[in-house]
């Protein structure tokens, strides 16, 4: 499935109708026709029809542009709405507006979009549609940019770069990624505006029954020892209310605080990462549920509606590609996920040496469902390198959140700053 498709199919999940900012020759419209079809969602297109504005100097600064010239890019609407109407999904309306300065008069007051694709060409319109779509867009929903280059810094990318910085702790924006040696021409923003917030936005209380809190330390690496597991096991503790158990799977269980409760001997011998599979294993914990944590992951607030996360998984949201799980944050019913466990022992040596993505890519093709866990705690569980790191080099966490990823470099222990290590002490 293509990326569009992808966060289509991801966006549905949350209510709103979809809506397509300029439809040209109705390429993308088609796969968002197919996408919605027999989802009762409502599907808006829009276009000038007389190609691109006169550009303005943003549109045209950059030395290797080609000029954007006014009429590019006609749309013809007779032809369009003949190739979408051979759809099957009919559920569909076809705009014209004059230059994005009319989207409220023509699009009905009250509607609201769980995604819109936005892939304009100049900075104005870019600008406009944005402004727009961010009092519309559902909580949850996401807003697609095609024809996108974050390292260029003319026409609708700079309206894009202005947008994202300008909402920062109310989005969470994919980096573009290489992919088989080229780069990836789209991002994808998941939009959590507080003033379209639900009142009943997964309001989960705090659990009464037990959970268990669980860990892996595989040693012998250069980065992790006994010393990331009590920092962070300390840091549970503190953060923790709720009756819970600190776990940790190891293959080495020397060194541990009295802050670790129990200590469970890794049995596989698997290299790395791929010791996360234990966690699936059937009969290894005896509470229903399990939350778990990487070992560079600091704690900065209580987190026990986090952790009374009550469904059957939930895994982050990989920092760069939305679309994908990043395993360094998992929560689930174990007696749900035991197929995580019981498919890799019968080829593991096969997968290892076949799956480069690691332990997460297996988890996410064998796991039961998602519901992704920044999607359900907006902007309180971040990345360090993404939002407590500003392009001059500060360092400091945004107000709000209580977890802090550390995936790739830095590592915990290397940041010498007191915002930092007050919350990493083993």
């Amino acid at each position: 499935m293509k990326k569009l498709e992808i966060h289509l199919a991801d966006s549905l999940k949350v209510e709103g109708n979809i809506i397509d900012f300029r439809v040209y020759d109705g390429a993308n419209f088609f796969k968002i026709l197919r996408a919605a079809e027999g989802s009762d969602r409502k599907c808006y297109g829009l276009d000038t029809f007389t190609g691109l504005d006169m550009p303005n100097a943003i549109d045209n600064r950059h030395p290797n542009y080609n000029e954007i010239k006014k009429g590019q890019y006609p749309a013809f609407r007779e032809a369009t709405l003949r190739n979408v109407s051979t759809q099957s999904n009919k559920n569909f309306v076809l705009l014209k507006t004059n230059h994005y300065n009319d989207l409220e008069s023509i699009l009905p007051h009250d509607e609201q979009y769980c995604f819109a694709l936005v892939d304009m060409k100049q900075y104005l319109p870019t600008k406009k549609v944005l402004n727009y779509i961010w009092d519309k867009i559902t909580y949850g929903g996401t807003i697609y940019i095609g024809n996108y280059d974050e390292g260029t810094q003319h026409s609708e990318h700079v309206a894009v770069k202005e947008f994202i910085k300008e909402k920062w702790f109310e989005v969470n924006a994919s980096r573009q990624m290489i992919v088989n040696g080229s780069k990836e021409k789209f991002i994808a923003i998941k939009c959590f505006p507080n003033h379209n917030k639900p009142e009943n936005w997964k309001n989960i209380q705090p659990r009464i029954d037990k959970v268990t809190i669980a860990m892996v330390l595989k040693t012998g690496g250069e980065v992790y020892n006994q010393n990331y597991v009590n920092a962070l096991a300390k840091a549970i503790k503190k953060n923790v209310t709720i009756d819970h158990e600190v776990v940790c799977l190891t293959d080495n269980p020397v060194g541990f605080s009295s802050d670790v409760d129990r200590v469970i001997p890794l049995t596989n011998g698997w290299p790395t990462w791929w010791n996360k599979i234990e966690l699936f294993k059937p009969g290894q914990f005896t509470t229903e549920s399990v939350f778990y944590l990487d070992l560079d992951t600091i704690i900065v607030d209580n987190i026990d509606k986090i952790v009374s996360y009550d469904g059957d998984f939930s895994g982050l949201r990989d920092f760069y590609a939305l679309h994908s799980l990043g395993s360094g944050i998992m929560a689930w019913k174990p007696k749900k996920c035991e197929q995580i466990y019981m498919n890799f022992i019968q080829k593991s040596a096969e997968v290892i040496k076949a799956y480069k993505e690691g332990d997460q890519r297996w988890i996410d093709e064998n796991k039961p469902s998602i519901e992704y866990i920044q999607d359900i705690y907006p902007n309180q569980i971040i990345s360090y390198k993404r939002h407590c790191v500003d392009a001059s080099g500060t360092i400091q966490i945004p107000e709000g959140a209580k977890i802090v990823c550390f995936h790739g470099n830095p590592r915990p222990h290397s940041v010498k700053n007191p915002d930092i290590m007050k919350y990493w002490q083993p």
